[in-house]
């Protein structure tokens, strides 16, 4: 039976709040200009680019590695928004922006995690 860590518990809570409330100011930033919902995908491409960067560093002591990458960057980053922000450009009728959302969003952040390591994808 796995023993719960609470101080890595605390670490990737108090991470993944710090990044979610950063994704939804960024989210909120982007729509207000009329620009919705590509707030979600420069989070997830910033996001990606972090944690390529995160992972590309010289070992981190577990806490700040817990706390930046499981926990900041899983806050801050979205599939879920990502995926019901498309299906709904969809169910909109906006066939052509849902195609360019998803068709851009995916290599632009496989490219930005990929990045920093130089690795291939």
């Amino acid at each position: 039976t796995a023993v719960m860590d609470w101080k890595s518990a605390a670490s990737v809570g108090e991470g993944a709040g710090l990044g979610g409330m950063l994704r939804y100011t960024v989210s909120q930033a982007v729509a207000s200009r009329g620009m919705a919902p590509w707030g979600t995908a420069l989070v997830n491409v910033a996001g990606c680019a972090l944690l390529g960067g995160l992972t590309a560093m010289s070992p981190l002591p577990p806490q700040q590695k817990l706390l930046l990458t499981t926990g900041f960057c899983g806050g801050f980053t979205t599939f879920s928004s990502y995926s019901t922000e498309a299906i709904g450009l969809y169910e909109a009728g906006k066939v052509g922006t849902a195609a360019a959302y998803v068709t851009v969003k995916n290599p632009v952040s496989y490219t930005h995690l990929t990045l920093p390591t130089k690795r291939i994808v």
